[in-house]
């Protein structure tokens, strides 16, 4: 990828996001760095806001997994859009038919020296993988573009009724993927522990903001007395078949990069 497009590239994972793309996560790909001093280029782009986003069309290269349901990429809606919106030719580079198949391509041209890398790679990473690929520098970290090259999505983000920076980085503070929000009951409520505040009052706690805190609130819990029922207090319960999941997740979040896959 060269060096000239590093900007740029976050121009189409704005397009992606605004059109509804439904793809788990968009990365941008590359051997250079570059990316930390993103800011708007007004004589590359229109004015923010407006629409195609590019003033002269440029193409991009786009890694993806052959779909039984879209065959044809070329010629779908969706894309003659997203060109049309953004100013930019995409040119499709197929990593294989499954999930796995692509991870493995994409590894072996990592270990080649991602000089054939993609532009943009749209298909899901883990977290683990997302963190070792960006700090080789593979992966462009996107925060700047966001912060000062977007639009539509900074309106987005205003709009959460929480800060999703919280939720997107990485453990070295960069961003490499974009995140999507879907503003639905399940996902307000996804992975979230809840705690009794009348028992919390009772020990003369506050909320627990770390996990010295944490671990101090389960203890007061479990060890209040009297107990009015009469019966053993747990301090901490679960759905059945949540702990081997999500709540592993919350917990080991603090220390470890959690994923499911591993």
């Amino acid at each position: 990828m060269k060096a000239s497009k590093f900007w740029l590239i976050f121009v189409i994972f704005l397009v992606l996001q605004v059109s509804n793309i439904r793809n788990n996560q968009v990365f941008a790909g590359g051997r250079q760095q570059g990316a930390q001093g993103a800011v708007y280029e007004s004589h590359l782009l229109n004015p923010l806001g407006h629409l195609p986003l590019l003033r002269e069309r440029i193409t991009l290269t786009m890694g993806m997994t052959r779909s039984p349901i879209t065959p044809d990429l070329v010629n779908n809606f969706r894309t003659i859009s997203l060109e049309r919106d953004s100013n930019i030719r995409l040119e499709f580079v197929y990593y294989g038919a499954s999930l796995s198949e692509a991870r493995q391509r994409l590894e072996i041209e990592i270990m080649a020296g991602g000089t054939e890398l993609p532009d943009i790679i749209n298909f899901p990473l883990d977290s683990i993988t997302q963190a070792f690929y960006g700090s080789q520098g593979m992966l462009i970290p996107l925060e700047n573009y966001i912060r000062n090259s977007s639009y539509w999505m900074n309106e987005l983000i205003h709009e959460m009724p929480y800060d999703p920076w919280t939720f997107v980085r990485s453990a070295d503070g960069h961003i490499y993927s974009l995140f999507n929000y879907a503003g639905e009951f399940v996902t307000e409520l996804f992975t979230r522990i809840y705690i009794n505040t009348e028992w919390l009052n009772d020990a003369g706690l506050s909320l627990p903001t770390s996990t010295w805190e944490f671990e101090n609130m389960l203890r007061a819990f479990r060890n209040r007395r009297p107990n009015p029922d009469g019966l053993r207090t747990f301090p901490f319960i679960t759905e059945r078949g949540r702990v081997s999941t999500t709540i592993l997740d919350v917990l080991f979040s603090p220390f470890v990069y959690s994923s499911r896959n591993n």
